[in-house]
């Protein structure tokens, strides 16, 4: 099916022979495309006949996902359109052998457990799809592990990730999540203002969510904890929390917006008590002060447990670290210093005749060897 000239993009109904397709809501006209598949040394292939027959009926059949419609095309279902009040959302969704596979993709079923759809292929290796504008000018954001930080991360039309465990499309009330069940790697190029989506990994089946309700709830009960934290003075509960939001609900605007400036306002506040801190290195390091470098060594650590779990963990470790090499060095030039000036009073105290003190001068030395 082709779309109109600011409309979404095609979509192809996959058949053998003959294919039996109404045309889905929000195209408007229909071609016909075939295909055949390269033979490994020559060959050919040819037709004689291809027509399309204009019958009786209605609109493609869809699923509804509460406000959304979703169209399997193709007999059998080879690729999806979901759309909302005559609107495309989603278009050419698809389960080929690669990402860069022309020709039909494997068989979709749909099974519905819950509040997902899930979208199974019997051997899909690759998912892509386009994210149409109305979803890709609103947000394309995907979520995936990221140690020391949140794995929530928003998007261009333009992008690559990997080790991504979800991708969200859309905001507020058109708002989509595919959730897949290994880390696959993502990539969108943008194609005017929607994006094409290629996704590859182990991809025999995707879940869509459409209803947030529970989420939002729980965005909002996190959000509300995040603050408290923060009121308190608990800022590494403050990041962890508000990280917890944007790694598993990030599906209310205003609390994705607040979450992501509140960390990166905690986390420039925790990088810039550490430039200070290095201020205070430098002066230890310059006048060689053993207790200035103990402080000092102190607060990395206090800062990064502050901080923690964020990037100011790692930061402050480095300067605590580097603080305490120095300090090593420091008390071992001291204990030299010690001992020398140890070792020339035990020589003075003998030729004094005085065993007792040079003794005990002779005791610490020992423990101190």
């Amino acid at each position: 099916a082709s779309a109109s000239e600011n409309g979404p993009h095609p979509v192809i109904a996959w058949g053998e022979d003959e294919v039996t397709c109404a045309v889905p809501a929000g195209y408007d006209s229909v071609r016909v495309l075939v295909a055949v598949p390269a033979a490994k040394e020559g060959g050919s292939a040819g037709f004689d006949d291809v027509s399309l027959v204009e019958a009786a009926g209605g609109s493609a059949p869809v699923t509804k996902l509460g406000e959304f419609e979703l169209a399997l095309l193709g007999d059998p279902p080879r690729s999806a359109v979901l759309s909302k009040s005559g609107r495309v959302l989603v278009s050419g969704l698809e389960f080929p052998a690669s990402a860069a596979e022309l020709t039909s993709g494997s068989p979709i079923e749909r099974r519905e457990d819950g509040k997902w759809t899930r979208l199974v292929a019997k051997d899909g290796r690759a998912l892509r799809l386009v994210a149409e504008a109305p979803l890709a000018r609103a947000r394309i954001a995907t979520i995936g592990a990221t140690e020391g930080g949140s794995g929530f991360s928003a998007h261009s039309l333009d992008f690559e990730r990997a080790d991504v465990t979800d991708l969200v499309l859309g905001s507020g009330r058109e708002l989509l999540r595919l959730k897949f069940e290994k880390p696959v790697r993502v990539r969108g190029v943008a194609d005017g203002a929607a994006s094409r989506i290629a996704i590859e990994g182990e991809l025999t089946e995707v879940a869509l969510q459409h209803d947030f309700g529970t989420e939002r709830t729980e965005a909002g009960n996190l959000a509300h904890a995040a603050r408290n934290a923060e009121k308190k003075s608990e800022l590494g509960t403050a990041l962890k929390v508000w990280a917890d939001l944007l790694n598993g609900y990030p599906y209310e605007d205003a609390l994705v917006n607040e979450a992501e400036a509140t960390r990166s306002r905690l986390i420039q506040q925790g990088l810039e008590e550490l430039r200070g801190l290095r201020v205070e290195v430098e002066r230890a390091r310059f006048f060689r002060l053993v207790d200035l470098h103990r402080q000092c060594r102190d607060k990395a650590r206090a800062i990064g447990a502050r901080y923690s779990p964020s990037e100011v963990e790692p930061e402050a470790a480095a300067v605590a670290a580097e603080v305490e090499k120095e300090l090593v060095g420091l008390e071992a030039d001291l204990m030299r210093t010690e001992r020398a000036r140890l070792s020339a009073i035990h020589k003075s105290l003998l030729a004094q005749k005085a065993e007792g003190l040079a003794a005990e001068v002779a005791s610490y030395l020992a423990e101190k060897r």
